[in-house]
């Protein structure tokens, strides 16, 4: 017990320190969120590197390091392809859009399609995003409570699921996009110091030389190049879409601040998830026996290191879940407050009205969290369907004169239905994601070509 209680003690200064350093960075709020633009967009002053932060650990999650890194279990630095994802769809992100979505005015694609498609469509796009980003975040809350649970084996995911919340809840509702901002400056910060400890510790207590890793021979087998090309395609056609990112562009000082930070966080982005790839693949070339790969992360904390540092490194993951959740949240909740305006009168108006439509969305995330009984990265590339169905008329609303509502109406529908059929027929097994990407792109942008030329009324 006297060995025992040492390294307890040190874990919880650790995992102490990381939070008091978040707490502080966050709560020094120097003028009160008292409007809606201040709240959700921090009135349009955020500068260069706190928008790089706050883009970087908005994309940077837990579900997402989880299976990343649980598939380097399986091949190896092989694994560093997913990160790829990242790299090229964010950049597309900044080239076709960045500086287009800041100079538009509008918060969310909701905004572009009801000024370019009518009202109906706009709201119809914001419901299909809301409920998109509500299954991406009770992923985040399940992949918190799965790393989590080593620490409070005895505690329930019923429990451990409300705390998360409701701490992060508090933890960013009071000032808003703001806070939030200052959040993920911190845990950025953090990111960048533990996450390449997190790999030099590993390869040292594990004695694996990096010279020594080696890719199984049936590494393509298991992550095949069609997954991994149907991702990259996915990812850049759903993040021109992204509320998550419209909201935090919007925030931009001014457009060229926008555009240079997508970039910079593409870079950032690809970089952070590939410490981890490189640590759980340690594990793989040690022979090291684990139930599951997204075992691998849990694993090298509880074993790999001490108890100070690994303290450090559960606040920082926590941090990373933490600052995704309530930027979802927020955006969620903006979404709500543009795109459905309330009747006068409604309390909806105060400050107060906006933190309890963030409420809603937390205890919505708490629900799905602790119900959701599939692979944590299945169920994020599932809830991307919507945001790909938006593709075409999201372009063409930028880009192309001659679209027209039918013609959006049509790519839409298509787009879904496609995606949906991908999924329910093919399957997780037969590989849907490759289908659905590779034959839903012209089936998304040719419908809406053709339907559009093939209307007679112009948008």
């Amino acid at each position: 017990m006297n060995e025992i209680l040492p390294n307890q003690v040190w874990f919880w200064i650790g995992m102490s320190l990381s939070l008091l350093f978040l707490v502080l960075i966050s709560q020094t709020v120097s003028k009160p969120s008292d409007s809606v633009s201040n709240y959700f967009f921090n009135s349009q002053k955020t500068t260069l590197f706190p928008l790089v932060a706050t883009l970087v650990m908005t994309e940077f999650n837990p579900a997402t390091l989880l299976a990343f890194s649980g598939v380097a279990y399986y091949v190896g630095l092989y694994a560093l392809l997913l990160p790829l994802v990242f790299l090229i769809g964010l950049l597309f992100y900044t080239f076709a859009v960045a500086k287009a979505w800041r100079e538009l005015g509008e918060t969310s694609v909701a905004g572009l399609f009801t000024k370019k498609y009518g009202s109906f469509l706009g709201k119809s796009a914001s419901i299909l995003l809301i409920l998109a980003m509500g299954g991406f975040s009770s992923a985040y809350v399940k992949s918190l409570i799965l790393l989590l649970k080593p620490i409070f084996p005895e505690t329930s995911a019923f429990l451990l699921g409300g705390l998360i919340v409701f701490i992060f809840f508090l933890w960013t509702v009071k000032d808003g996009l703001i806070s939030i901002i200052r959040f993920d400056l911190g845990s950025f910060l953090i990111c960048l110091v533990m996450l390449p400890f997190l790999v030099y510790i590993s390869l040292q207590q594990l004695d694996v030389p990096l010279s020594s890793f080696t890719i199984p021979e049936n590494a393509t087998e298991i992550l095949p190049p069609s997954f991994i090309g149907s991702l990259v395609l996915l990812t850049m056609l759903t993040y021109i879409a992204s509320p998550w990112y419209g909201q935090k562009i919007f925030s931009a000082i001014d457009s060229k601040t926008a555009h240079q930070a997508v970039g910079m966080s593409s870079v950032l982005v690809f970089l952070l998830y590939s410490f981890p790839i490189v640590a759980v693949a340690a594990l793989r070339q040690k022979n090291i026996q684990l139930g599951a790969g997204e075992e691998g992360i849990p694993y090298l904390l509880n074993n790999v290191l001490s108890p100070f540092p690994k303290g450090l490194l559960f606040a920082t993951i926590l941090a990373i879940g933490g600052t995704t959740l309530t930027g979802l949240w927020s955006t969620q909740a903006s979404m709500v407050k543009a795109d459905f305006p309330e009747k006068p009168g409604m309390f909806s108006n105060s400050v107060f009205g906006l933190r309890l439509i963030v409420f809603f969305f937390a205890i919505a995330s708490y629900i799905g969290g602790i119900t959701l009984q599939e692979s944590v990265l299945s169920r994020l590339i599932l809830a991307n369907i919507p945001i790909f169905a938006l593709s075409f008329a999201l372009l063409a609303g930028f880009f192309w004169d001659k679209v027209t509502k039918i013609g959006a109406y049509v790519s839409i529908v298509l787009g879904l239905s496609w995606g949906l059929f991908c999924f329910f027929h093919f399957g997780e097994a037969g590989n849907y994601t490759y289908f659905w990407a590779f034959y839903g792109l012209p089936i998304v942008f040719l419908s809406g070509i053709i339907g559009s030329l093939l209307s007679q009324k112009r948008v």
